[in-house]
């Protein structure tokens, strides 16, 4: 049986293009409802727990413009303690300020950017130390990935590739006991994304309770030294996931098989 999944409308423009994205991935949601952000207030927040998941829209101005998506959150992660009567948690994604206000939540800052990302192409940087071994970055491990001549590493946390017709183009196909980077696999390398923001996660502030996931090279003021910024998160303990770019734009070909691999892991956890 598909999903029902339930959007936070953050008053953007691009909301009903996520709402379409999700209908679109056929059997796997069987319903997608919308509800306005200026609504939220007066909506009975147990309704929630009646959907397979809540993703938060893109939108404009900061998280702290919006209390009352974090009341959702603290109801939402309250009950998926179990002190709601919820028998799990219901899984979230957080799409552009959606990501941000997942890291201003759990305690993490976020900076203006130099350049406004708005109508930008950029290729993903894959991140793990639990995925694969890799090249140490200010982010963590840079995912390597593998082409058929190498030779796989026994561990079943090492993320691997398999080579799909057309040289320099691999396939992510990560192991099972990688769910967080599971958000990426079948999707051919580089990862093209679309972005439309201003604001990032500070690199330069922690945040114990998030990994990232995915980084990307955006230009600086000073054009010498571009800064990586961070692209995709998700909470170490929790289904909670953030990706800063837009998977319903043009831009982010890849966009619809994120989506389905977001929804294969409301399947697992809904499973167990």
């Amino acid at each position: 049986m598909g999903a029902k999944i339930l959007i936070i409308d953050h008053n953007d423009s691009f909301t009903y293009n996520l709402a379409g994205l999700f209908e679109g991935a056929g059997k796997k949601v069987t319903s997608v409802k919308v509800w306005s952000v200026d609504a939220l207030p007066q909506k009975n927040l147990y309704e929630c727990l009646g959907y397979d998941g809540v993703v938060l829209s893109p939108g404009p101005g900061l998280p702290e413009d919006y209390p009352a998506v974090k009341r959702l959150l603290d109801f939402l992660l309250c009950a998926a303690e179990g002190r709601q009567g919820a028998l799990m948690p219901v899984p979230i994604l957080g799409i552009c300020l959606g990501l941000q206000t997942i890291v201003r939540y759990f305690g993490g800052r976020l900076y203006n950017l130099s350049h406004i990302q708005h109508g930008r192409q950029v290729a993903l940087l894959l991140k793990g130390e639990s995925c694969a071994k890799g090249t140490n970055t200010p982010f963590g491990t840079e995912t390597k990935l593998m082409t058929g001549t190498q030779t796989k590493n026994d561990s079943q946390a090492q993320a691997e590739t398999q080579s799909q017709s057309g040289a320099g183009v691999h396939i992510v196909n990560n192991v099972e006991n990688c769910s967080a980077m599971h958000l990426f696999d079948g999707l051919a390398t580089p990862i093209k994304v679309g972005l439309y923001h201003s604001w990032g996660m500070d690199n330069q502030s922690a945040v114990p309770a998030l990994s990232v996931l995915a980084t990307a090279i955006l230009p600086a003021a000073d054009k010498e030294h571009p800064r990586e910024v961070v692209m995709a998160i998700c909470h170490k303990s929790l289904p909670v996931y953030g990706l800063q770019f837009h998977p319903e734009s043009f831009m982010t070909p890849g966009g619809l098989q994120i989506v389905l691999n977001w929804l294969h892991c409301i399947e697992s956890i809904k499973s167990r």
